[in-house]
């Protein structure tokens, strides 16, 4: 039997499902590479392949956590002054700091 190899916005959608919850648990802006490395189950270079920098895994994380309407990390990305949490409108913002 051929083992295929994962697509990889597939394998990028795994690995932002398994940082999610850290972020919500541990901190958006405090979670480390591996950290998520060891939660998704992948190697560092995986992740850096997938990711490239810390910057853009959590700008990629940030866009993940407001598709999944992830109110906890939204709003530590308001805090955090994240670009991708501040481009949401004054509503979404508001309401996640209020969930938060």
């Amino acid at each position: 039997m051929k083992q295929t190899r994962m697509k990889t916005d597939a394998r990028k959608e795994d690995i932002l499902a398994a940082a999610l919850p850290l972020a919500e648990r541990n901190g958006y802006t405090t979670i480390t590479r591996n950290d998520i490395a060891k939660a998704a189950r992948i190697s560092g270079p995986t992740l850096h392949y997938h990711f490239g920098t810390m910057a853009q895994l959590r700008r990629d994380l940030m866009r993940y956590a407001i598709k999944e309407g992830s109110a906890r990390v939204i709003a530590q990305g308001v805090v955090a002054n994240d670009p991708q949490a501040m481009k949401l409108d004054e509503a979404t913002r508001k309401a996640a700091m209020a969930a938060f």
